[in-house]
């Protein structure tokens, strides 16, 4: 007595699309204005200009700044 079996498999393929995005810290440290190296960063790296967060970080003298905790926050929401 012989048996036999027919399988069919299926190849799923899924495109995702990852996020890209840059976060620049201590920008008020780096003596360079914003506007200069913010371009020369988003060529190098090729994402637009709005996929990168330049911000200061916290020293520990510094108060919380919740208008600045807001920024970043809104940044990773629309990345």
């Amino acid at each position: 007595m012989s048996c036999s079996a027919s399988f069919t498999y299926t190849c799923l393929i899924f495109f995702v699309e990852i996020p890209v995005f840059g976060v620049l810290t201590k920008v008020d440290e780096s003596g360079v204005q914003e506007e200069k190296i913010e371009d020369k960063i988003c060529d190098a790296i090729n994402i637009d200009s709005n996929k990168l967060l330049m911000c200061s970080n916290y020293k520990p003298e510094d108060k919380p700044d919740v208008d600045k905790d807001i920024s970043i926050l809104e940044f990773l929401i629309t990345v």
